[in-house]
């Protein structure tokens, strides 16, 4: 099966933009807090709702892949992303708030599959391990630059509403570029084969599993900025550089795990 170095590409830049976007929520959460007069109780939704309805963005699109390819999932999720995150910064209130999570949430759970597929496409078997490795080496990478972002508008004079707008344009962008450099017809039949009771409750464990480092992953990295600027009375951009250290540290595993392979 040859290599489609065009599909490997598009998806790494999806996933660098989409989690730069993700990322970015961090280091404006206390100041989202602040602009919509929420606690952190309810604050807390707004990573809340995104994660819920991205479990449902991911479920849901395997209806589209069946009937579409992989690229037009990417260009319609890349759509939901750039919408949600845009009109996130033009809300006021829990209310409209909450919405808004939900939609930027289901284009999180569709690109992740989408993505996923196209390495899974366009990789060779040989090294679609390495390549599923540093696919997601993209998020540490966003993750590291996203807290400099913030630190950039702010010196810009530009708040969490300018920065949301501005880069709400970046899926867009990725969206266009890659219904435009490769048109692949791929359609994804349904499943056939059923899993025996030991696979699904294997498929159970693993998930739990990775539900529960991203539970750490996530908690860490939307309350530390936070909890440094209230409790140890930080400036914001000095809260933001012990947030990318945390950051470099989770990229250099997946980058080690992308350069070194273990057979077994």
């Amino acid at each position: 099966m040859p290599e489609v170095p065009a599909l490997i590409w598009l998806a790494y830049a999806s996933l660098l933009v989409l989690s730069l976007l993700d990322n970015l929520r961090a280091p404006f959460f206390p100041d989202i807090l602040l602009d919509l007069h929420l606690n952190s109780t309810l604050g807390a939704t707004f990573f809340a709702t995104t994660s819920l309805f991205a479990f449902v963005g991911s479920w849901t699109s395997h209806h589209i892949v069946h009937r579409h390819s992989s690229t037009f999932l990417l260009g319609l999720a890349n759509v939901a992303v750039a919408i949600g995150f845009a009109a996130t910064s033009r809300t006021h209130s829990l209310i409209t708030l909450l919405p808004c999570c939900a939609l930027f949430g289901w284009g999180y759970g569709a690109l992740n599959l989408a993505q996923n597929l196209m390495i899974f496409e366009g990789a060779a078997p040989a090294r679609r391990r390495r390549m599923f490795n540093g696919l997601h080496s993209m998020y540490g990478i966003s993750a590291l630059i996203a807290p400099a972002v913030a630190s950039l508008f702010r010196i810009w004079g530009a708040d969490w509403r300018d920065c949301f707008l501005v880069l709400a344009l970046a899926p867009l962008l990725v969206g266009f570029i890659g219904s435009r450099a490769h048109a692949a017809k791929t359609v994804h039949e349904p499943a056939t084969r059923e899993l025996t009771r030991a696979q699904w409750m294997y498929c159970a464990m693993f998930s739990l599993m990775m539900a529960f480092y991203l539970w750490g992953e996530i908690s860490i990295s939307t309350r530390m900025v936070q909890w440094l600027r209230a409790e140890r009375a930080f400036t914001p951009d000095g809260a933001n550089l012990y947030l990318g250290v945390f950051f470099l540290a989770l990229l250099a595993g997946r980058v080690f795990f992308s350069f070194v392979h273990f057979e077994r």
